[in-house]
């Protein structure tokens, strides 16, 4: 059911976001995913992708992701430091992606009893 909700979400993604709300979009839910499962530290992740990646991911082009990474960075909301990512203002890039994590279905893992990834999520959505 997830991956399906991903799927639909990235779909109207493509249509309806702007260039820089595709990134920061993508940028988010990397953030999410990773703190989900432990293995960012705060707002802090590596992100081992390229440019290129990025481009793919989005449907942008290599030049187009730069400048919208730029973009990112001049207003404060991301950092990048070779491989290593961070949401500054995290609420400011949730805004900029229009990010709604529904889709994502965190409040399931959120809510088992036990659950090591249930207990993380608290405070994420």
């Amino acid at each position: 059911m997830q991956d399906e909700s991903v799927l639909r979400e990235r779909i109207i993604d493509e249509g309806d976001a702007t260039p820089s709300g595709r990134i920061a979009f993508l940028i988010y839910e990397v953030m999410l995913r990773m703190r989900a499962v432990g293995v960012a530290q705060d707002q802090s992740f590596d992100f081992p992708i390229t440019q290129s990646d990025l481009a793919d991911a989005t449907g942008l082009t290599p030049v187009h992701v730069n400048r919208m990474l730029q973009r990112l960075r001049e207003d404060g909301l991301i950092a990048t430091e070779g491989k290593r990512w961070t949401v500054l203002y995290a609420a400011g890039l949730r805004k900029a992606a229009k990010f709604e994590a529904s889709y994502l279905h965190l409040d399931r893992a959120k809510d088992e009893p036990g659950s090591e990834v249930g207990k993380r999520l608290r405070g994420l959505i």
